[in-house]
C-alpha cells in the first residue's frame, strides 16, 4: 500500500506529464500572399513570426519567402496560438539601396492604415531603427529578440490578424498592400454603388 508520501510524489508527477502534455508543440500553417510583389519584387527575409493566446508570446523566424506570389509555410508554436503578425524585410536592398519592411497583418489594420508610415502606426518605432534588430534577431541575437518581444507587446499585437485567417501582405515605409483586389472585388463595389445612386435618386 502507498504511504502518503508516495501517493503525493505519484500525484506529483502526473500532474507535470499533465502539464508538459498541455504544453506540446504545435504547427501553424501561415499562407502568405505576395501577389505581384512590393516596389523591389524581392525576396522577403528575417521574418518575425509573433504568435500569441492572450497569456502567452513566441517569436519565431521564417529565414525567407517568395518576394512575387504564394507562400505557404510552417511555424512551430510552444501553444496553439490565437493571433500572429508577421514583420520580414525584402532583400536585397534595390539599385538605389533602399530596403522595405514588409508586413503580414490584419485586414482591420489594412483599412486603418494604409498611407500610414511606420512610425506613425507604431508609436516610438521607425522603419528605418527596425530593420537592423530585426536582421540581428533573427540571426540569433538574444537581446534583439527581446527588444522585437517588447515591440509586440507594446504596438505590434494592434496590427495581429486571427491565426488562421488570411493576412494582408503590405509594404512600409507608408503602409501599402501589395495585393490589389480582384477585378471582381471592384466589379461588385461598382454595382453596388449604382444600386445606392439609383435609389437615392428614385427619392
Amino acid at each position: 500500500m502507498l504511504s502518503v508520501q508516495d501517493m503525493i510524489r505519484f500525484l506529483s508527477s502526473f500532474a507535470f506529464v499533465l502539464t508538459l502534455a498541455s504544453a506540446s508543440p504545435v504547427t501553424v500553417d501561415y499562407t502568405l500572399n505576395m501577389g505581384p510583389g512590393g516596389t523591389n519584387k524581392t525576396n522577403v527575409t528575417s521574418i518575425a513570426v509573433f504568435q500569441s493566446n492572450g497569456s502567452q508570446m513566441d517569436l519565431s523566424f521564417i529565414p525567407s519567402i517568395a518576394g512575387v506570389g504564394t507562400s505557404v509555410v510552417s511555424v512551430a508554436a510552444p501553444f496553439t496560438p490565437s493571433f500572429s503578425l508577421l514583420i520580414g524585410i525584402s532583400e536585397p536592398a534595390d539599385s538605389s539601396g533602399r530596403r522595405h519592411l514588409i508586413g503580414f497583418v490584419s485586414q482591420s489594420f489594412a483599412d486603418a492604415y494604409t498611407g500610414v508610415k511606420f512610425n506613425m502606426a507604431f508609436t516610438g518605432y521607425g522603419e528605418l531603427g527596425f530593420s537592423a534588430p530585426l536582421i540581428a534577431a533573427a540571426n540569433g541575437d538574444a537581446t534583439q529578440q527581446e527588444w522585437l518581444k517588447t515591440f509586440y507587446a507594446t504596438q505590434g499585437y494592434k496590427a495581429a490578424f486571427a491565426t488562421g485567417t488570411q493576412p494582408v501582405a503590405g509594404e512600409f515605409t507608408a503602409f501599402n498592400p501589395v495585393v490589389v483586389p480582384e477585378p471582381a472585388t471592384f466589379a461588385l463595389a461598382g454595382a453596388s454603388l449604382l444600386a445606392l445612386l439609383a435609389k437615392r435618386f428614385k427619392k
